[in-house]
Parts: structure tokens; sequence; C-alpha cells
């Protein structure tokens, strides 16, 4: 199989699996061999960069490459981290919220036999109020 792509694609294509490593390695301690091989494929492809003209993007380790502080810096990355961990926090604090006060009606057993489509309906309408004071 062989792809090929610009220099500007490539920028993209790394600033993407950057994002996916930072948000895959919140589960490093349940799932280490998902994140070795996730390790090995970044490795390959962050080589393959720091080879064809991206090499400021990189740092090199004894036998690793890593974002360069420069790259985990840029403004563009920043903000973009923040945002999804911005984001991140409002769902899961409206999600747990309406969560609670359906359960202060309803028993566990009781949530967990509804049909999937009255789970959903009943948890919106609990999670609209959070979502209007948020």
């Amino acid at each position: 199989m062989k792809i090929e792509f610009s220099k500007n694609e490539l920028k993209n294509l790394i600033e993407l699996l950057y994002f996916g490593e930072f948000m895959a390695d919140s589960s490093r301690e349940t799932h280490p061999e998902k994140l070795a091989n996730y390790d090995k494929l970044l490795q390959k492809i962050y080589r393959f960069a720091h080879q064809n003209g991206m090499a400021d993007f990189f740092t090199p380790y004894k036998d690793k490459i890593y974002p360069s502080r420069d790259f985990e810096e840029d403004e563009f990355i920043m903000l973009a981290i923040d945002g999804y961990e911005n984001e991140s926090f409002w769902h899961k604090l409206i999600f747990m919220l309406s969560e609670r006060d359906l359960l202060e009606k309803m028993s566990i057993a009781e949530y967990r036999n509804l049909d999937i489509m009255e789970r959903i309906k009943i948890q919106t309408y609990h999670e609209e109020p959070y979502h209007n004071e948020f």
C-alpha cells in the first residue's frame, strides 16, 4: 500500500495524530497493549515526517521521535487541547448531574431496562436545564 502526502497534508495528519494520542494516553494504565500498538504506529509516521522535511516538528531522543516543544506550544495545538478539555468537562458534568437527577426518580434497574430511545429521551430531558445554565 502506498499513499502520498503534500507537506501541508502531512502536517495536518501529524496534528490529528497528536490530538488522538493526547486523548488515548488517558487510558494508558487500563489498556497498555493498545497504547503500545498506537505508539509503534506514531513512531513510524513521526519518523517518516522527520525524514521528509518536517524535522523542525520533532525532537529525536534515544531511539524515539517526539513532537518538539515548538510543535506542542503552537497556539492552534494549545487552543485545540484547551477547547477539548473544556468541552469534555462540561459535557461530563451535565451528564453526571442529569443522571444523578434521573436516578433519584427511578432505580438503576428501571433505568437499565429502559428502551434505548426512551433512555435517550429521558436523559436529554434531564440534561436540558444544565445545558441552559452552563
